[in-house]
């Protein structure tokens, strides 16, 4: 049983007090120079600041993980319980603004990743439905493209779809890697409002054409 108040103690530390590993789980796990599990509240210094702050429990992190920047501020902070990330996920800016968010249960993202802009709006989010990981992009408040990785007709695509200022589909493409290419340069697809594939375009072959997409997605 770990010892409860050995865990509160907040001791002071460096990179080369200790060693990260990784168990079957795929959890770090922190040992010292004596290869011991480490329990307690550890402050590592680095060139005389606050590099992270850990509560580890027998080894796993086991509360609130603080990583801080060079110049001081906190960059980071993440909750764990019993090794895995569970609980908020942020990361700041030199203000102490939140520019990404994500809350985790088990080691597993549930709802969306936030990455906020200046002014504290969402620039992206990111959500997994069906193990299905889609990356939203916004303009604005509106959103302008939703990025993920599917199947069309049993072949594995990089699907992109592009949205109008109602956010309305406007246009669909995805990219294959094509493997019959020693290059192993990339195909391009367009797709119809059905997300099936109904024209084709060779970047390599076909460059004015990949400007044309490349403006249009960038508007």
């Amino acid at each position: 049983m770990v010892n409860e108040v050995k865990a509160l103690q907040q001791i002071e530390i460096t990179y080369d007090d200790y060693h990260e590993e990784f168990d079957q789980y795929k959890r770090s796990v922190y040992v010292d120079k004596n290869r011991n599990f480490m329990t307690g509240h550890f402050y590592v210094m680095y060139k005389g600041k606050v590099s992270e702050e850990l509560i580890l429990k027998g080894g796993l992190l086991d509360g609130i993980h603080r990583i801080y920047s060079p110049d001081g501020y906190l960059s980071k902070e993440l909750s764990y319980k019993n090794g895995y990330l569970d609980g908020a996920k942020r990361s700041f800016d030199k203000e102490g603004k939140v520019i990404s968010s994500s809350v985790y249960t088990k080691g597993k993202i549930i709802g969306n990743e936030i990455e906020y802009s200046d002014s504290g709006k969402a620039l992206t989010k990111t959500e997994t439905k069906n193990g299905i990981t889609y990356k939203h992009s916004y303009q604005g408040e509106k959103l302008r493209m939703t990025v993920y990785s599917d199947k069309i007709d049993g072949v594995e695509y990089e699907i992109m779809l592009h949205f109008d200022n109602v956010e309305s589909l406007n246009a669909a493409f995805a990219i294959k890697e094509e493997a019959s290419n020693s290059e192993g340069s990339s195909k391009f697809y367009i797709l119809n409002n059905q997300l099936k594939i109904v024209d084709s375009i060779s970047p390599k072959e076909e460059p004015e054409k990949m400007m044309e997409i490349y403006r249009f997605l960038q508007q």
